[in-house]
Parts: C-alpha cells; sequence; structure tokens
C-alpha cells in the first residue's frame, strides 16, 4: 500500500469529538488514520483541566503514554509493512510523540509534530530519529518557552515554530482553545501531510 497514515496522541483530555475531526481531516482515506489516547480508547468528560490532570497521572502518565505511542507504531507497522507513519501529538500526547520519535520505534516514521509539550522539558536531551517539528504555545506555567526553544533549535531534525497562542489552543476541550490558532495551525497541517 506505501500510504501516509497519521498517528494522532491526543492530550489529556482524551479522544473526542473534536480530536475525531481533526483526525479525519487530515487524514480522510479510508484508514489512513488512527487516534491514541491515555485512556485506552474510552472517552472521558472531565470538569475541567484539573480533573483530566488527575486522570491522566493516575491512569496514564508519560511513560505508560510514550508506550501506547510506539504500540500503535508497531500495530500499524504489523497492518502494512510499507506505511509511512506521520505523528501528531498535542501537550501529553506530545511528550508520548516526542519520546517515540527519539526511540527505536522512529524507525520508517516520516515526521513528528509536537504541539505545546511541556514534558519535553524532562526529555530535551533526546535526539529525534525523524523530522520533528515542536510547535510551543506564547507561555507555559512550568517552563520557560523562550528558553526551551533556545536549547533545542538548531538541532538535527528539529524544528521550532512559535505561537501566539495558549497552550491547549488546537483542542476545543481545552480552556487554551483559539479558533484563530486552530484555523491558522489547520491549513498548516494539512499543507504539510499533503
Amino acid at each position: 500500500m506505501n500510504a501516509t497514515h497519521l498517528i494522532l496522541a491526543t492530550d489529556i483530555f482524551g479522544q473526542n469529538e473534536y480530536m475525531d475531526i481533526l483526525a479525519r481531516v487530515l487524514a480522510p482515506a479510508p484508514g489512513a488514520g488512527r487516534v491514541t489516547d491515555p485512556y485506552e480508547g474510552r472517552r472521558r468528560r472531565f470538569a475541567g483541566r484539573d480533573e483530566a490532570y488527575a486522570a491522566y497521572k493516575a491512569e496514564c502518565g508519560p511513560d505508560r503514554y510514550a508506550e501506547v505511542v510506539a504500540a500503535a507504531l508497531a500495530g500499524l507497522r504489523e497492518e502494512d509493512a510499507s506505511a509511512r507513519p506521520v505523528l501528531l501529538g498535542f501537550s501529553a500526547g506530545a511528550g508520548a510523540v516526542w519520546r517515540a520519535a527519539c526511540g527505536p520505534a522512529a524507525q520508517g516514521v516520516l515526521r513528528a509534530y509536537c504541539y505545546y509539550s511541556v514534558q519535553i522539558r524532562h526529555d530535551a536531551d533526546l535526539a529525534p530519529r525523524c523530522p520533528c517539528t515542536l510547535v510551543f504555545p506564547a507561555r507555559e506555567e512550568v517552563m520557560d518557552v523562550a528558553a526551551m526553544q533556545q536549547r533545542l533549535a538548531g538541532r538535527p531534525n528539529v524544528t521550532c515554530v512559535s505561537t501566539p497562542y495558549a497552550h491547549g489552543f488546537m483542542n476545543h476541550a481545552s480552556p487554551g482553545f483559539d479558533e484563530t490558532g486552530y484555523a491558522e495551525h489547520l491549513v498548516f497541517l494539512t499543507r504539510e501531510l499533503a
């Protein structure tokens, strides 16, 4: 088949209708995309970010989520050894994608896109084995975004992109959702994945 296949790793809110729509828009061909999440596909409804984060920590966490993304890649290869995977992650999913892109699971991955990963601050010494675009929000509570970009810029396979938007700007379920940022990056990703 030798087709491009999108693996989308959600943020702490997990699978929801907005992530499903995004996956269908970016990978419209039947079977060309799959959504992975921290909750093994169970759709969750959280009262807010704090509740979602508590569930993420209790039920998955960064190490397990990285394993979930690596397993999705392995499953794709079992289904179609010639598939050309592209990874796309948001927040916690971006941290999992970053780890996958930096490990043996990255073999054959065309490229990876990591949106507003704060977890990367713990894994900044890793080196991606495929081209990896890191999309940063305007600011983060737990890290200095400019310093992190400076630390990562210029490395092989790393492209840093700054945005004026808040953490979560691509997810309608997030308090940081931004319609303009979403539209802008939907165009960006559509062009990148074409």
